[in-house]
């Protein structure tokens, strides 16, 4: 094999076989071919130097795509060989170039286990009233639910090259800093926490043999109509009287007491107070140009 010679591409048969077969869903091209072994076969043929590969575009109908490759020896001459080439378009109809696919967008529900330390407001799902005994003592500890969060999924293909590592630190696990729209829901800054994962680099090569490198990113938002923040009972073990810290006693036992939101001990008969907390980082999610909905 050390002084095999590869076969070698003759021409493009002319006429009614190259181009005029085309109508829009199929093509057909004839190539010939010499070889300059005996022992070639039909493989070696068909990668000959010039012969259009599989799934190559069609040269002027680039809806097409060479998926099928014929290779025919003539019987009276060993070295001739006919290529014929069929195109069509591929049976799945999806955009070949993968930036241009929609995106997929999925919608699950995931259920978990919250304390409960309040009473939910009907209409903005806020804390407002503690979960207490009929003295009005809050529950220590307290009692647990199940609570269902909205989960919705969206993966696309992207370019993203340099891949920064710093953009997706600073947006996964993060919280809407702005009102987010999905669909037919808004949801209220803090209430749509963000996850990414990002797939390996891929390469998509068009027609005209530009690569373009992309990555698979999968979004999952995470909506929590009592948002991701931190509410807790303002409650502790003792309470300010202007600069004196006094303890909360009961028979000369320290316990704990509910305060006024200022350090100061909450009156009789008053609500409850719940401290607020951001405990995530917030973003823009309008900058990451997600779809709109479904």
């Amino acid at each position: 094999m050390a002084n095999y010679i590869p076969p070698v591409l003759l021409g493009e048969k002319s006429g009614r076989n190259y181009g005029a077969a085309v109508d829009g869903d199929t093509a057909s091209r004839i190539f010939l071919v010499r070889s300059n072994n005996r022992d070639d076969h039909g493989t070696e043929i068909l990668f000959t130097p010039g012969i259009p590969l599989p799934y190559d575009y069609h040269p002027t109908n680039p809806t097409l795509r060479a998926l099928q490759l014929d290779a025919d020896q003539d019987s009276g001459v060993w070295w001739k060989w006919t290529v014929t080439v069929e195109y069509t378009k591929p049976e799945d109809d999806e955009d070949e170039n993968p930036l241009n696919r929609d995106p997929e967008i999925t919608f699950a529900t995931e259920s978990f286990m919250v304390a409960v330390v309040a009473e939910a407001n009907q209409s903005t799902g806020n804390p407002e009233g503690a979960i207490a005994n009929s003295a009005g003592e809050p529950l220590d500890p307290p009692p647990e639910t199940e609570e269902d969060i909205l989960i919705v999924n969206i993966t696309r293909n992207e370019t993203n090259e340099p891949f920064s590592v710093v953009q997706f630190y600073n947006f996964t696990n993060s919280l809407n800093s702005d009102s987010f729209t999905f669909g037919d829901a808004t949801f209220q800054p803090g209430q749509v926490k963000l996850r990414i994962t990002i797939g390996k680099r891929e390469e998509y090569v068009d027609q005209n043999q530009d690569i373009t490198y992309y990555r698979s990113v999968s979004y999952m938002l995470a909506a929590n109509p009592r948002g991701w923040d931190l509410d807790y009972l303002d409650q502790g073990s003792y309470y300010k009287d202007g600069d004196t810290e006094k303890p909360f006693e009961v028979e000369g036992e320290r316990t704990v007491g509910l305060l006024d939101g200022s350090g100061g001990k909450l009156a009789d008969g008053a609500m409850a107070i719940f401290l607020n907390k951001k405990i995530k980082k917030r973003v823009a999610f309008s900058t990451l140009n997600l779809p709109a909905g479904p």
